[in-house]
């Protein structure tokens, strides 16, 4: 007969265990870290101060109750790019990354606003309405970093 109700938690939950690494936080990069370790034959415990498991992808009632969002959308923007989705073929059928066009906005209090869009003439489009100059030059600016992204910043990934 256990002493209190949470004599079976404890059970699961040691106190003490042996392991070759201990990870701290069990976000996307301590859970990468864990996967790779574990993969070369490590005995690997992540520890988590949260409930869920996934830091900056998962997702939290953060606005109000039953909607879920993520805090740290942001956060997203490459993760597609990370080498683990080659290394242990997870970027398959059963994983689909879902990227709407429009990424973030501003409304002015005039009521007109800007829309950032996954579609770079899109973007172009919502800034075009307040400065042509502006427009194009967000367009050049864009370009030029889309090479940046494909040819150093996704392959350092």
């Amino acid at each position: 007969m256990p002493d209190s109700l949470f004599d079976p938690i404890f059970e699961e939950y040691p106190e003490e265990t042996a392991c070759d690494v201990a990870i701290i936080g069990a976000g996307p990069n301590g859970l990468m870290a864990g996967i790779y370790l574990a993969s070369a034959g490590l005995n690997v415990i992540l520890l988590e101060r949260r409930y869920e498991v996934g830091g900056g992808l998962a997702t939290d009632e953060i606005i109000y109750p039953l909607y879920s969002s993520n805090p740290h959308v942001v956060y997203h923007m490459m993760v597609d790019m990370m080498p683990i989705l080659r290394d242990f073929n997870i970027n398959g059928p059963s994983l689909q990354w879902i990227k709407p066009n429009q990424q973030t906005g501003i409304v002015f209090e005039d009521g007109s606003s800007i829309q950032l869009c996954k579609m770079l003439a899109d973007s172009k489009d919502s800034i075009f309405k307040h400065s042509v100059k502006d427009a194009v030059t967000f367009g050049r600016l864009m370009t030029q970093w889309g090479r940046v992204v494909n040819e150093i910043i996704g392959p350092a990934t």
